[in-house]
């Protein structure tokens, strides 16, 4: 499993989705050349949408799962609540993504820590 630091999300790309979700990631945190190279925009915002959704659930449990699955890519995962902590007065979720893309047999895992802003948006933690 990858945890992803400051330093690899600082250098990550810009996450562009067409969701109509209120919450969206400001980077890619799945950022690597093979990962971009192979991932779609489209399964990138299934994925993104599966992370949005759990962080939105109320109440938030560990354990709760969201699925995806895109058909014309070939690429499916899903992203699992592992843990709900609070960092610097914020409330946190800790979430993992693990998903397959067809051209590659196997399933790659990221864990992503996730932030409550005043604000009401939800930010990756640095």
């Amino acid at each position: 499993m990858r945890t992803l630091r400051p330093a690899g999300i600082a250098a990550a790309l810009a996450l562009v989705t067409a969701s109509a979700m209120p919450v969206r990631a400001q980077f890619n945190p799945f950022g690597t050349r093979a990962t971009r190279q192979s991932l779609t925009s489209e399964d990138f915002t299934m994925l993104s949408n599966s992370a949005a959704r759990l962080n939105a659930a109320e109440p938030a449990r560990v354990g709760q799962s969201e699925t995806w699955s895109n058909p014309r890519s070939g690429s499916s995962g899903d992203v699992t609540l592992t843990r709900i902590f609070h960092y610097r007065g914020l409330t946190c979720h800790a979430l993992r993504y693990k998903f397959t893309i067809r051209s590659q047999p196997t399933a790659r895992t990221y864990n992503v820590n996730w932030c409550l802003t005043p604000e009401g948006d939800w930010k990756i933690a640095s």
